[in-house]
């Protein structure tokens, strides 16, 4: 499924996800879209039965990198194609699905540099 959502109020000048901030501008809270991607990679990232609770932790920490489209992206890309070396063939399908599905565009292409996903 897709996220769909609608074009920002005129005036808005933060870090857009589909046209629209990932965090306030205000207070730096997760908006309501965001903090459900954040919550859709918790559950994703339980759903991974070979990563130990440290490494699932890890991967959904190296998730929120990727998508908050810091200094610490590239990292965070690093990691989660480190860690998805030890997923089975199932478990990388999951991944792949969800990349395709909520990640960002940069996200997406840097776990899986071969995606023709566009």
């Amino acid at each position: 499924m897709r996220l769909v959502t609608p074009r920002p109020p005129k005036g808005w000048d933060y870090h857009y996800v589909h046209g629209l901030a990932k965090y306030c501008g205000k207070c730096g809270e997760p908006k309501p879209w965001t903090a459900a991607r954040i919550a859709a990679a918790d559950e994703l990232a339980k759903e991974l039965e070979e990563l130990s609770s440290e490494e699932q932790s890890e991967f959904v920490e190296a998730l929120r990198d990727v998508e908050a489209d810091g200094p610490r992206k590239e990292i965070g890309a690093h990691r989660i194609k480190k860690l998805m070396k030890r997923l089975g063939s199932e478990s990388t399908q999951l991944v792949r699905a969800f990349a395709v599905d909520v990640l960002s565009d940069f996200a997406r292409k840097a776990i899986f540099p071969d995606s023709t996903h566009k």
